[in-house]
């Protein structure tokens, strides 16, 4: 009898169990249904809203506007008047009026100007590199929340599971104790297990609410604003053969392009460096016109200047230009490196998760499921005390947090890899 009352309280509790996973996952579809959206979504909207990114573009205007400056002609021209009026003492030279005007134009020599050009269109070139660049890093970021809340919404819906599951043994240590089939501190220890998981899932919904505020500030909008994700964190096998993929981040990988944009700008600053050794010679008209009584006198002259290169000879700025180029140069080969290092780092630990996730499949779930269950059968028939299954059911939802963990942390590095070698679409 007192067996019969013990499964009997085993049913009603898989009954309210039923009962309560219907009305979360109705509340999770309506919920979803109301502002779902997809990793393409996410990604699309955070190109568009996302301030720090939009702050980024405005770089390239400020460089497309030096470029416009470098192709307008660097000198406006000059004109200068001067006049005099009066008379001596002796009044020989009474009402004495003199005027000149000259106009003169600076012009630049040693191509100068297209240098100036060569370095603002290099400028500008290594601008929209670096906006792509922080579209692929944004990109990257979006994905990777965007995942992590995938990850922590089946992080919670296990962690209710696990709620309902130590809420069962909890209900069956107590039928059993009121029927004198086990003791009191079976009873204790079901009950701390129910508030332990309590315990997690808080800790898994405070979690969630911290990543949806994260993407939504990605997203550029509101931190208080509606959001759930549709998807999932499985992911089909991938290629991982690190030279295609090194050859792919050197063609595609927009930091290495901007990093080769910073030679070409300092290589051509070197250029103008040494055209600056020219002087610019500056030319001009002069007109003169001198009234004295009633004679006139007018003059026309032009006249040239031209500095003197005989000790600035432009040495210095040409050395610290060269420097830069060198500098741009080894900046490029360092990242080569990284780049090469992370992507086979990256396949290392795609290969390793992987192979830890078919274990999983495989072997480790299917045991660890099998063992919990014949535990369970085991302590409702009163032939083990509520000691090994509650260890055992806490190794359980250990191994499904390490999968779990290991489903996420795969589909990351895909996106790490993805990254890597300069990719963005979704």
């Amino acid at each position: 009898m007192a067996m019969l009352g013990v499964y009997e309280c085993i049913q009603q509790a898989w009954r309210r169990l039923a009962v309560t996973g219907v009305l979360v996952m109705y509340g999770m579809t309506a919920s979803a249904a109301a502002d779902a959206i997809t990793v393409e979504e996410a990604v699309r909207l955070a190109l568009h809203n996302n301030p720090a990114l939009q702050a980024q573009q405005q770089l390239t205007t400020a460089a497309e506007g030096e470029l416009r400056q470098a192709r307008t002609f660097p000198h406006n021209p000059r004109l200068e008047w001067e006049g005099l009026t009066g008379h001596d003492r002796n009044e020989v030279r009474r009402g004495a009026r003199k005027f000149t005007a000259k106009l003169s134009q600076e012009v630049p020599l040693g191509g100068k100007w297209h240098q100036r050009i060569q370095v603002a269109a290099a400028g500008l070139d290594r601008t929209q590199w670096e906006v792509q660049n922080a579209q692929r890093e944004l990109i990257k970021e979006v994905k990777e929340t965007f995942y992590r809340l995938l990850f922590l919404e089946e992080k919670r819906a296990f962690a209710e599971q696990a709620v309902a599951l130590a809420q069962r043994l909890a209900e069956s240590a107590d039928a059993r104790y009121r029927a004198g089939d086990s003791p009191q501190l079976d009873v204790n220890l079901a009950r701390v297990e129910v508030h332990n998981v309590r315990r997690q899932r808080l800790d898994v919904l405070s979690q969630l609410t911290q990543a949806r505020v994260t993407l939504n500030r990605l997203l550029g909008r509101p931190a208080d604003t509606l959001l759930t994700v549709s998807g999932t964190l499985d992911a089909p096998p991938q290629p991982l053969d690190p030279e295609p993929l090194r050859q792919q981040a050197l063609q595609q990988r927009p930091d290495l392009r901007s990093r080769t944009a910073a030679i070409d700008a300092a290589l051509a600053e070197v250029a103008l460096a040494r055209a600056q050794r020219v002087p610019d010679v500056e030319v001009a008209f002069v007109f003169e016109r001198e009234e004295t009584g009633e004679d006139i006198r007018q003059t026309f002259g032009g006249s040239m200047a031209v500095p003197l290169p005989l000790w600035n000879r432009n040495t210095g700025a040409i050395a610290a230009a060269q420097a830069r180029t060198r500098a741009a140069e080894l900046e490029r080969t360092t990242l080569q490196h990284v780049v090469a290092t992370e992507i086979a780092t990256t396949i290392a630990e795609l290969q390793r998760l992987r192979t830890s996730l078919q274990l999983f499949q495989d072997a480790i779930l299917p045991q660890s499921r099998e063992n919990l269950a014949l535990l369970q059968q085991a302590f409702a028939a009163g032939e083990i005390g509520i000691v090994p299954l509650v260890t055992e059911q806490r190794a359980f939802i250990d191994r499904q947090h390490e999968f779990l963990e290991a489903r996420f942390a795969y589909r990351t590095s895909l996106v790490t890899l993805e990254s890597l070698v300069g990719g963005g679409a979704p």
